[in-house]
């Protein structure tokens, strides 16, 4: 209106400004940043209690994997240690028996 010169519209704008003191006009950009800071910082401690909701469903994997980790390693080390005896005897088995082949073989010669 003020454009197309209608010069009270221009009082209207400055009248809408009046009842606002210099200390209003402050405060408002203040509580704005006030605002944020809130909701950054209701943010931050979602996805805080978030972190740490999963560090602890982390330490409860970790635990349990550890826990078959050394399950899995004790039937290892049985395992070897039956292979082991079970080579030892195979060993012994058949020194036996090249030793009785070798007695057979001789006999046989003579004969």
């Amino acid at each position: 209106q003020f454009i197309s010169g209608d010069p009270s519209s221009i009082d209207e704008v400055f009248r809408k400004d009046e009842p606002k003191s210099v200390s209003e006009h402050n405060t408002v950009p203040l509580n704005c940043h006030l605002i944020e800071l809130k909701t950054t910082l209701h943010m931050t401690i979602d996805r805080l209690n978030e972190v740490e909701k999963l560090g602890k469903a982390n330490r409860t994997v970790i635990e349990k994997l550890q826990t078959e980790n050394e399950k899995l390693r004790r039937e290892l080390e049985d395992s070897n240690e039956r292979l082991s005896k079970h080579i030892v005897f195979s060993e012994r088995k058949y020194t036996q028996y090249e030793a009785n082949l070798k007695l057979l073989i001789s006999n046989r010669s003579n004969w």
